[in-house]
């Protein structure tokens, strides 16, 4: 019996997300989330994701370390071994971790803690609970067997408060986590539980988190388990004030300086009515560690960072676009100081072996312009251009984009799960929607119902700005992946949304006719009015798009002071008149 009508009410139920109207339990409750609607004097841009069931409004607001613009003209010394206090514990996020005996602390630019090793934790609070230990706290913490999470299948083996040493990014570490045993669809891992205590040594990261009370909001894998998580880095020697944190996957502590940030590639264009007056939000949601190894964002902690990917890349994309704005330097640099930051972490694990983010519906997008502007910023040739030193890295905006030819018109395709459909070969838009449900009999994973759903509600209304922001600092070689930029364009001037959206839609009123089922026309009116993205990309998009700046000129990363690994030194290129 043929199911198309039935599928697009399912994407559709999905898709309504863009408009706001269904979500997830969690994200209901975030305060004035921004989501692309029509109207008539569209407000400033917010953070798409923000912690509304845990954090109060008023306090979601920056409160890391960054006061102070580091450049060549102003850097820090890097302390002596003695210089750095003596201390038995630190704390941040919430989390402390005590030592066997004090031990020399100091902090990254971000306020990252790191202590000169080797040294042994001893004590983790809250504590970490693992096994008959939490078993016999069954009053707070009972056991979970709903939906998505299915403890019983870790008897003995339970978990709560996690901390990973070392976090795996090759095998079953790559997609698992040892944080929380309510880590939906089987993607927790007892073996990576770091037990106390904890032996650290020069290269290690210690990757600590405070788990989620009950009841989660969900257990379909929209709950988050995790609450809030921190990063504790065993150097060998102190590092200067504006070190960044190295990777949290990175053992041989490749560490970058702020004051080699390319800041002059940044522009600083007027700021169209719908930016924020303040990048105080956006510096608050990089501030802490986003975890990014474990599958569907199921480790994110709720305080740190967006579970799902539609959410990350509209973080990505809106910080795109607000760095090249005209704000205050020093607003400027607290965004820009934590943003580079994940960068990093991106590439840490990209450099220990991660294979990468395969587009899946609206997960894995974000990751690659993270990536080529943090090392634009730092003059790493490497990191700006992650496909050329490894050519097998997979990204959602690559995969889920292809040269084709699709049934209306353009030479771009789209393709939701290239994991089930390969876009080059097999992308439902190769065919008209009249022909989807008789393609779907044939072959269950070509689902062109699907893919429309997820390109109409989670990837292509965030594209927009990570794709314009690549044009502004003339990054496209960096991403050399053309489709996508070609897809960009299609979505945004090229192809009547609306149109194409009627097309669809009367192909499956005609399908829910032969099959007998009910219309669910009415519940997808909604594509017909769909705005193509939020009013703070589509003031951009019209104002730049076709009227790019001059280019700003690009240097390399001068060389690092003694001790400190970073790329080789080159003269600068002058700016383009």
């Amino acid at each position: 019996m043929n199911q198309f009508a039935m599928k697009l009410i399912f994407v559709v139920l999905i898709g309504l997300f863009v408009t706001g109207t269904v979500w997830a339990q969690e994200e209901k409750t975030i305060p004035d989330a921004q989501t692309p609607t029509l109207v008539s004097k569209p407000k400033p841009v917010r953070p798409a994701w923000t912690p509304g069931r845990t954090i109060n409004k008023a306090s979601w607001d920056y409160s890391g370390p960054v006061s102070t613009i580091y450049t060549a003209a102003n850097t820090p010394a890097t302390p002596k071994l003695q210089d750095l206090p003596l201390k038995e514990s630190v704390e941040q996020y919430g989390i402390t971790w005590t030592f066997d005996k004090p031990v020399r602390v100091g902090q990254f630019i971000t306020g990252d803690f790191y202590v000169v090793g080797p040294v042994t934790v001893v004590r983790i609070d809250p504590k970490p609970l693992f096994g008959e230990e939490l078993d016999k706290m069954s009053d707070r913490w009972p056991l979970i067997n709903k939906s998505g999470v299915q403890e019983s299948k870790y008897e003995g083996k339970r978990a709560r408060n996690g901390s990973v040493l070392n976090q795996g990014v090759t095998g079953k570490r790559a997609t698992f986590g040892g944080f929380d045993s309510r880590l939906a669809h089987t993607m927790y891992d007892p073996e990576q539980f770091a037990h106390l205590p904890i032996a650290m040594k020069p290269g290690d990261s210690l990757f600590s988190n405070i788990s989620n009370d009950e009841p989660l909001s969900a257990y379909d894998g929209h709950g988050q388990p995790v609450l809030s998580s921190a990063v504790l880095t065993c150097m060998a020697e102190p590092v200067p004030a504006d070190a960044f944190r190295p990777s949290y996957c990175d053992k041989e502590n490749k560490t970058y300086l702020a004051r080699n940030l390319h800041r002059e590639l940044l522009y600083a264009l007027p700021r169209p009515e719908t930016a924020p007056a303040s990048l105080s939000e956006f510096a608050r949601l990089f501030q802490r560690p986003w975890q990014d190894t474990v599958a569907w964002g199921y480790a994110n902690a709720e305080l740190n960072s967006p579970r799902y990917g539609q959410r990350i890349t509209n973080s990505v994309s809106t910080v795109a676009l607000l760095l090249q704005l005209d704000y205050p330097a020093l607003d400027k640099e607290k965004l820009l100081v934590h943003y580079v930051q994940y960068g990093i972490d991106l590439w840490g694990i990209v450099r220990a072996g991660f294979p990468g983010w395969k587009g899946h519906g609206g997960f894995c997008g974000g990751r690659k312009w993270t990536l080529i502007f943090s090392g634009m910023m730092l003059g790493d040739d490497d990191m700006r251009s992650p496909n050329s030193k490894y050519p097998e890295l997979l990204f959602g905006e690559d995969t889920q984009t292809a040269a084709g030819k699709s049934w209306s018109g353009f030479d771009v395709v789209f393709t939701s799960h290239p994991a089930w459909c390969d876009a080059v070969k097999n992308s439902p838009e190769l065919e008209h929607p009249s022909k989807w449900a008789e393609i779907r009999e044939k072959d269950r994973y070509r689902r062109g119902d699907q893919s429309e759903g997820y390109r109409r509600c989670c990837t292509s209304v965030e594209w927009p700005g990570e794709a314009l922001a690549a044009r502004l600092m003339r990054a496209e070689r960096y991403w050399n992946h053309e489709p996508f930029f070609k897809y960009v364009d299609r979505w945004m001037d090229g192809e009547d949304i609306h149109a194409t959206a009627k097309v669809v839609l009367d192909a499956a009123e005609e399908d829910a006719k032969k099959a007998g089922k009910p219309s669910s026309y009415s519940q997808s009116k909604w594509l017909l009015t769909q705005p193509r993205s939020n009013p703070f990309f589509l003031d951009m998009w019209g104002k730049y798009r076709k009227n790019l700046p001059a280019p700003l000129g690009e240097t390399k990363v001068p060389a690092s002071p003694k001790g400190v690994e970073g790329p080789p030194a080159r003269e600068a290129t002058p700016a383009a008149k």
